[in-house]
């Protein structure tokens, strides 16, 4: 294997093609995924592979890695070359030496329970000696710094120290080239921002190494991109062009499939606040944003055009009386290490309101919602649903009224058919006919686009498809109060839209929503208050333009991280002299 693996090299520097992929098709289940994809990635390139959710994209993925067909099987048509050798001819150790991937869900790469055995497990089953595989730990280590956290259980660490840790283990093995599939989508934005440098930094260290990201959340990477390749839902090639190119023509569409780059999105609103349309300089998108920001001739367009405001004031919320109220709640785990994922937390959630909560991870945003369904129990305080303390409830009433979507969707799953999930809460409680939980069905399944996928098995669906019809799963149930844990992690522009738009008819219902989240641009759009946990408390609530708008606020506090929207809105506030 490893003369092999050194003929691949050989031939790789020979050639300017890394990877050739010549009319690839996948079907899957009896549904073509990618149709007639045909690309090449040399030396060097740094590629964002970007399209709507459930295009395709994470399938090129697993097949540039080999995982399909030598791992899943799938029916498969044209060729994939690893440096001029045919990838079908080539074992499965071989090609994954040479191309990384690294996921979204890092647990699910996991094979060892330490940092510094995870990195070492990939280099031994590579056939390295001893010796350089204690140099290799031990320099990626260093680099991606984990030196602290290399004898830690992996379960222990944070979300964001997981994802370095996978991407550790893969850049180990120095690949050819380096994928990433939505690696970033579930960090808090500093999380993603470190991991993105650790990342760039190792690339400018290993320049021959190709990058692929798929991303939904493309900022950290902007810097460093030189091509972008965009699917269409049909799983196949629609452009691929420069980054500058790319993003100015979608930053000018009126409803975007693909979600635009904050930074050239504020670009893109000046230029349409002074009546130009210009090409927009990727890699200087941010810092251009935030200094036109400060000029005072263009503020007022600017503060005009970002602000969208909250649809619904609060103090109209439809009760006084909150449907879940914490007081002075504390939960602690217990282990090794005690931790305080609660610190005396007192909040409400009133009906009629959208309520969201931020922070980074491990900040105890999800303790939040499984305390409030007794899932964990506090240490002190009390938890009360509708006026009634929590320890007095049994689990099935707290249930009936108050709902959670979990981060991962899978969780979730119990049926074998889409349209039976969705209907799956409903039959249970009995309170609908078959007629009238098929109507709410069939609403749902073309609102988050699943129609076409009504009949296949939940756990057959792409990742993006499989949070639709988690939200959808719990938006027919007709709760009280709904936890929505990530509920946009992994989805298009539209997709956004369409989970945005159901999550204030949710509010128009009379529901509390609570939504669990980093997708800042989301809270800024819709939420009427905004909760930042940081290490279990509370460290600010508002509006958010109260929080993100002030900058006493944003500047005491790290983990309050406004988004770009907002820090718009907050510079042009002061450009203006307005009141903060």
């Amino acid at each position: 294997m490893i003369e092999r693996a050194q003929s691949v090299s050989r031939t790789a520097s020979r050639t300017a093609e890394l990877i050739r992929v010549k009319s690839f098709s996948v079907v899957f289940d009896g549904r073509r995924i990618v149709s007639a994809f045909s690309a090449t990635f040399g030396p060097g390139e740094r590629v964002a592979l970007l399209g709507p959710s459930g295009c395709g994209k994470s399938t090129i993925a697993l097949c540039l890695n080999g995982i399909i067909p030598h791992r899943i099987e799938a029916e498969t048509t044209g060729s994939i070359e690893l440096a001029g050798v045919p990838m079908s001819s080539l074992e499965p150790g071989e090609i994954s030496r040479r191309v990384g991937v690294v996921f979204q869900d890092p647990d699910a790469q996991f094979c060892m329970i330490t940092p510094e055995d995870e990195i070492a497990f990939g280099l031994e089953i590579a056939g390295f000696d001893r010796p350089a595989i204690i140099s290799r730990v031990d320099a990626i280590v260093e680099e991606f710094g984990l030196g602290q956290f290399r004898r830690e259980r992996i379960d222990r660490l944070s979300g964001g120290m997981k994802q370095r840790v996978a991407t550790a283990a893969v850049l180990a093995l120095e690949p050819d080239v380096l994928i990433l599939d939505e690696a970033t989508a579930s960090l808090d934005r500093p999380a993603a921002e470190a991991l993105a440098r650790a990342i760039t930094a190792r690339l400018e260290r290993k320049p021959a190494t190709a990058l692929i990201v798929i991303e939904h959340e493309l900022d950290p990477f902007l810097p460093i991109l030189t091509r972008v390749i965009a699917m269409s839902r049909g799983g196949a090639i629609e452009t691929d062009t420069t980054p500058d190119a790319f993003f100015s023509a979608i930053a000018r569409s009126s409803a975007p499939s693909i979600t635009i780059p904050h930074s050239v999105d504020l670009v893109s609103r000046v230029d349409r606040a002074r009546d130009r349309g210009e090409i927009v300089d990727v890699k200087k998108a941010r810092q251009t944003a935030l200094r036109l920001a400060r000029a005072s001739a263009t503020a007022a367009a600017v503060l005009e055009v970002t602000r969208p405001g909250s649809p619904r004031n609060p103090e109209s919320r439809s009760s006084t009386t909150p449907v879940i109220a914490f007081r002075s709640v504390s939960v602690t785990y217990g282990g090794p290490r005690t931790v305080n994922a609660l610190d005396d937390v007192t909040l409400d959630f009133f009906r009629g309101s959208i309520v969201a909560l931020t922070g980074p991870n491990g900040a105890g945003k999800t303790t939040v919602a499984l305390a409030a369904l007794a899932i964990v129990r506090p240490t002190s305080g009390q938890i009360e649903v509708n006026g009634r303390s929590t320890a007095r409830l049994r689990p099935a009433e707290i249930g009936d009224r108050v709902g959670l979507v979990f981060q991962n969707p899978e969780y979730q799953f119990v049926t074998n058919r889409v349209r039976d999930e969705i209907a799956y809460g409903p039959r249970l409680a009995r309170v609908l006919t078959e007629a009238e939980i098929a109507a709410r069905v069939d609403r749902l399944l073309e609102q988050f686009g699943l129609t076409n996928r009504a009949d296949v098995s939940p756990f057959a669906l792409s990742h993006g498809e499989k949070r639709r019809l988690s939200v959808a799963t719990m938006l027919i149930r007709g709760c009280d109060a709904v936890f929505l844990d990530e509920p946009t992690l992994g989805q298009d522009a539209a997709s956004r839209r369409e989970i945005a738009d159901e999550i204030v008819r949710l509010r128009g219902d009379g529901v509390a929503v609570i939504v669990i989240t980093h997708d800042l641009d989301l809270v800024w759009l819709i939420a009427d208050t905004v909760v930042v946990l940081d290490r279990g408390r509370v460290v600010a609530e508002g509006s958010p333009g109260a929080v993100y708008g002030s900058r006493k606020i944003v500047e005491s506090n790290p983990a309050v991280q406004p988004p770009d929207i907002a820090v718009w809105y907050a510079e042009a506030r002061r450009a203006l002299d307005l009141p903060a």
